[in-house]
């Protein structure tokens, strides 16, 4: 009798927990609504409709509430049956028909700007190792820089624009091997064909499928491998396959991205229960093909660390307090206990998992014991807390906003591991209205989120929003904003670089990067603009006034655009950079030779005067200052004195001083 009054009282429990989710898939929606009207570094989660079109707006608003409502009030559940059901007797067909839709995705949401997460590096990584002008960075992924390496090579695709073209190949074909296993993975951990269904669909749906719409980086096949290893070690829990080949697939995943290193924990839960089930023998013989394996790449590098992993003095966790070294506080914007981090981690999760963490909490409030005696639901937990607590403690130096695909991949493996956990807790009419309202409302902010890195110009606004000292450090300033230069160089774009780097100057102006960058990029403007140039050296060298090197640069500069302006005739535009010359090199006697020559162009003659005696106090066997004094005495019609500077000139051998003196002896005065 106390079982059928608990099993009475749990539709009415359920009831209120799908309408309090269906509330907060509504909020989820008013969050976005608000993230439209503050698009901020500090919102950058939900903020996708301030970079879409206006009519996009309204659009959302009425799909949101379309979806939400057939969820609640059951008006796909007979056409979810049938589909379900379909997809259940036809596994392999579902699975191809699931990678021809996210084909069909990849045309109309394609990436239009490669600028989130590194991709601009590993273009820049890859193609200087094709042109051999540098080694190929492995970084801590040094199984997937290979792969993606030699597929690029066996393409032909090794310039830039090779590079970015031949990826919507790569990740399509990653696409492909993705959904298939996907879709054979969940039916290995749910038994009703409806949850099998929306399982699959909802994985998806993430925002993590971006990955495979010409997305430049090694995620999508890590997102690959992770769905294929989720499903050995699915069928390794069921006993349909042997746990002996496990270990070594680990070791894969881990050469792959050492991040994958925190499967093991999960991977030594499968080995306990493989253990009770009487093969340990098969674990050993496993972990210790495992073992030699790593050895074996270990010695074919000559035991040189360096040579598979990138090695920094800078710390990958956030520290407690601001007392730390210069490397970490020049990668970290905030600490590990500040608002601003906790508001990080609000906007990953509203990104990536806002259904599956409500779920998670409250399965986690009220079906703990349940989901303990799951084995598969024990398994997912075992993938998914390790990466929860990596995300809380793990410093994101350019900001999770942009450099999201770090640990995006393992949140797709989040909500399927919330749907086996809600197997294991609550009923199944519940467990799928609950699926319903998270599948619908995860696929409609997925739809944003496509779109709006489908759109070039949207993609760099929001970029440019993510650089926010608050939430970025000023490694990650400093890497976004090469990011977007090197972006703007490969559209062919001359202005735009000069203004980030001068941006970046004013916001880190003790960082001579940023001068150098800024000075660079106007060199190369179409239209170079030397006085923003001499202004930047000046900064420069106020926070590095020892540097003679850069004194040498700037009066190189000013010497050169003088020079350029003074042949064009522009004789007043040249005075400013010979003054400045003469200021950067007081004891140099041509740069007081230059301005001389250009104030009297100018018509100040006794000032012209002053700075050539300067010139041949500094150098008395300067030519070139002789002969310009003569020229100016003889405007000033001093002959005898124009006279005696012009043979002083000649004796030291000035070409245009003895062409003068000649000239004169040929019409027969001489001089």
């Amino acid at each position: 009798m106390a079982s059928d009054k608990q099993s009475g009282a749990r539709p009415r429990a359920h009831g209120a927990l799908a309408a309090a989710f269906l509330v907060f898939c509504g909020a989820l929606g008013a969050l976005h609504l608000a993230g439209r009207m503050f698009p901020r570094g500090m919102s950058w989660g939900f903020s996708h409709l301030a970079y879409l079109p206006g009519v996009v707006t309204p659009l959302y608003v009425a799909l949101l509430c379309a979806t939400l409502l057939a969820a609640w009030r059951g008006w796909l559940n007979e056409p979810l049956r049938r589909v379900a059901l379909w997809a259940d007797a036809h596994g392999w067909s579902f699975g191809a028909v699931s990678a021809a839709l996210v084909l069909f995705l990849s045309v109309p949401f394609h990436i239009g700007a490669p600028l989130l997460g590194d991709s601009f590096t590993y273009i820049r990584n890859l193609t200087d190792a094709f042109a051999g002008t540098y080694p190929l960075g492995v970084w801590h992924e040094p199984l997937a820089m290979y792969s993606y390496y030699g597929a690029l090579k066996l393409l032909g695709s090794t310039s830039e624009a090779g590079v970015i073209g031949a990826y919507v190949a790569l990740d399509a074909l990653c696409a492909v091997v993705y959904a298939v296993a996907v879709t054979r993975a969940v039916r290995l951990l749910v038994d009703d064909p409806q949850e099998r269904f929306l399982a699959a669909v909802w994985a998806l749906v993430m925002p993590t499928t971006l990955f495979f719409f010409g997305y430049v980086e090694i995620y999508a096949l890590t997102l690959t491998a992770l769905a294929l290893y989720l499903w050995l070690s699915l069928a390794v829990l069921a006993g349909r396959v042997r746990f002996i080949i496990l270990p070594p697939a680990l070791l894969l995943m881990v050469f792959l991205h050492y991040l994958n290193g925190l499967l093991g924990i999960a991977l030594l839960y499968v080995a306990y229960r493989e253990h009770r089930r009487g093969r340990t023998a098969e674990v050993l013989v496993g972990c210790a093909i495992a073992a030699a394996g790593a050895i074996g790449v270990f010695a074919a590098v000559g035991f040189e660390i360096g040579r598979l992993m990138d090695q920094s003095p800078i710390s990958h966790f956030l520290s407690l307090g601001t007392d730390i070294s210069k490397f970490n506080a020049y990668s970290q914007a905030f600490t590990l206990l500040s608002w601003n981090h906790a508001v990080e981690l609000a906007n990953f999760a509203l990104l990536m998992f806002p259904c599956a963490l409500f779920l998670l909490v409250v399965i986690g409030a009220r079906r703990a014991r349940l989901v303990a005696e799951s084995p598969r639901a024990s398994m997912l937990a075992l993938i998914i807390v390790p990466y929860v607590l990596l995300i809380a403690l793990t410093k994101i130096q350019q900001g999770m906003g942009n450099d999201w695909d770090v640990t995006a991949g393992y949140f797709a493996l989040f909500t399927l591991g919330t749907v086996a956990l809600l197997a294991a807790a609550f009923g199944a009419e519940e467990r799928r209205r609950l699926l319903l309202l998270a599948v619908g409302t995860t696929a409609v902010h997925s739809l944003l989120w496509f779109a709006m890195n489908t759109d070039a110009d949207a993609s760099v606004r929001r970029i440019e929003e993510l650089l926010d000292r608050r939430m970025v450090s000023q490694l990650g300033q400093y890497t976004i904003t090469l990011h977007l230069v090197r972006y703007d160089e490969y559209r062919g774009d001359s202005l735009a670089p000069p203004e980030r780097w001068q941006r970046y100057s004013y916001d880190f102006p003790d960082d001579p990067r940023g001068y150098a960058n800024t000075i660079e990029a106007l060199r190369r403007a179409h239209d170079p603009n030397a006085t923003r140039m001499v202004a930047f050296y000046d900064r420069w060298m106020a926070i590095d006034p020892s540097n003679a090197e850069l004194r040498r640069k700037c009066f190189e500069l000013c010497t050169q655009t003088g020079s350029a302006l003074f042949a064009a005739d522009s004789v007043k535009a040249a005075i400013p950079f010979f003054e400045r010359a003469v200021l950067l090199e007081p004891r140099s006697a041509a740069a007081s030779t230059n301005l001389g020559g250009a104030l009297a162009g100018d018509g100040r003659t006794e000032l012209a005067v002053r700075f050539l005696k300067e010139a041949i106090a500094i150098d008395s066997a300067y030519s070139d200052a002789y002969f310009n004094l003569a020229m100016v005495y003889e405007d000033m019609g001093r002959a005898a004195e124009s006279a005696t500077a012009l043979r002083k000139a000649a004796s030291l051998g000035n070409q245009a001083a003895m062409s003068y003196l000649a000239r004169g002896a040929a019409r027969g005065g001489g001089r």
